[in-house]
């Protein structure tokens, strides 16, 4: 079996999960085109819900094309805060600016994966063994 599946991954191009395997973190490899950015989700807050938030704060947005979308990638940090992945395409600059902006005016801190470490805005870095991560059905 492992043969096969090495094969398929090799035909793929990519790595596909073996039983036991922890998911890799949305962003951790580059995607053309896309870029991925975490926001957090306070306890009982619904995730969706902050995400529209954050999106529909600017009004006319600054992004001029393009899209935004919910992630299901979840990530749980040593300390206990959650965050949910969010991507986006078309024009980038812009959509990371009303991204930081909506965030910004409810409160919500941001994440990013930068140089294979998962990084929260105000300085924390978690090396990603570190992190619970799982993906929401």
């Amino acid at each position: 079996m492992s043969d096969f599946l090495d094969q398929l991954e090799a035909a793929l191009g990519k790595k596909i999960l073996r039983e036991g395997e922890a998911p890799p973190l949305s962003g951790l490899e580059p995607v053309p085109g896309f870029a991925f950015v975490y926001f957090e989700v306070a306890d009982g807050a619904v995730p969706k819900e902050v995400f529209l938030k954050i999106l529909r704060h600017n009004s006319p947005r600054t992004a001029k094309n393009g899209g935004a979308s919910e992630g299901s990638c979840e990530v749980k940090t040593p300390d206990g805060q959650v965050f949910r992945s969010m991507s986006y395409s078309g024009d980038l600059d812009g959509y990371a600016t009303d991204i930081a902006a909506g965030a910004a005016a409810h409160d919500v801190a941001l994440a990013h994966v930068e140089d294979g470490m998962f990084v929260v805005e105000g300085g924390k870095t978690y090396h990603p063994d570190a992190l619970e991560v799982s993906f929401a059905r």
